[in-house]
């Protein structure tokens, strides 16, 4: 009993096509923007503190096309905001009063 075979051609200029859309998808976008730096947390021996590196401008790779739109979908469908949360952060969320103990 002879089995029938499947034969799956691609022609070349698809296969390229198929390829420069993975890559468009998948590979991480570069992008100019503020480079994260790490601040060191440590004190010198005489008491003085170190101070954090300024800030530079810099090429960073960031998320791909794909990964973008999975948070997106799973930031909206899945997780959507519950009633009565808000999604905008307070404008002095995450700030820290500099004040010591006891001052007024």
């Amino acid at each position: 009993m002879a089995k029938d075979k499947l034969t799956f051609s691609i022609s070349k200029i698809n296969l390229l096509i198929i390829l420069i859309i993975l890559a468009l998808l998948f590979l991480p976008i570069p992008s100019y923007q503020l480079k994260p730096v790490a601040c060191p947390l440590m004190f010198r021996q005489d008491g003085g503190d170190l101070p954090c590196p300024a800030a530079e401008k810099g090429w960073v790779l960031s998320k791909s096309v794909f990964f973008r739109i999975a948070d997106l979908i799973k930031n909206n469908f899945f997780y959507p905001p519950q009633q009565g949360q808000s999604e905008a952060v307070p404008g002095d969320a995450g700030v820290i009063d500099s004040e010591e103990p006891g001052e007024e």
